[in-house]
């Protein structure tokens, strides 16, 4: 008996240095970039809030959080919208600053596989997909140090 091949509808978020690869229905939106209103006493990381759709976004750098040193570029610089994985009360949404325009993949199980390298304390596995390296970050975790900064 075969296993039927599941197919997941996916974004490549491109980053410094590996991109992101997320199941589409976690991102809302890509957006140009602009500048979050600063927050006082905020982690270096935690680049402020954004208006969206009448709706106070907080905005990170995915690089900083994730222990890189890479500051972002603005210049190619987008912003992804993600929805809530932890349908915590108060955040329905939350920002990743991203470097360009995403690309939608369809990924199939036989088509990625995990690469043994050290994670940074965002990121779930390094994989190879669709012969690209990329990153599964922890979004929950992510979602939880945004929760953690107020």
């Amino acid at each position: 008996m075969s296993e039927k091949t599941k197919q997941v509808s996916s974004l490549l978020l491109p980053m410094h240095e590996k991109p992101l690869v997320v199941p589409n229905v976690s991102v809302a939106e890509i957006i140009p970039f602009r500048s979050p209103e600063s927050l006082q006493e905020a982690p270096g990381w935690h680049l402020g809030s954004i208006e969206w759709r009448n709706t106070k976004v907080s905005v990170i750098s995915f690089d900083l959080a994730n222990e890189k040193t890479e500051k972002d570029n603005v210049s190619a610089a987008r912003i992804a919208i993600f929805n809530d994985v932890l349908k915590q009360e108060g955040m329905k949404f939350f920002a990743v600053v991203i470097q360009g325009i995403p690309r939608l993949l369809k990924v199939n199980n036989d088509e990625i596989t995990e690469e043994e390298v050290d994670k940074g304390p965002l990121e779930l596995m390094h994989v190879k997909v669709m012969g690209e390296h990329a990153i599964i970050p922890n979004v929950a975790k992510i979602q939880q140090l945004m929760l953690s900064c107020g």
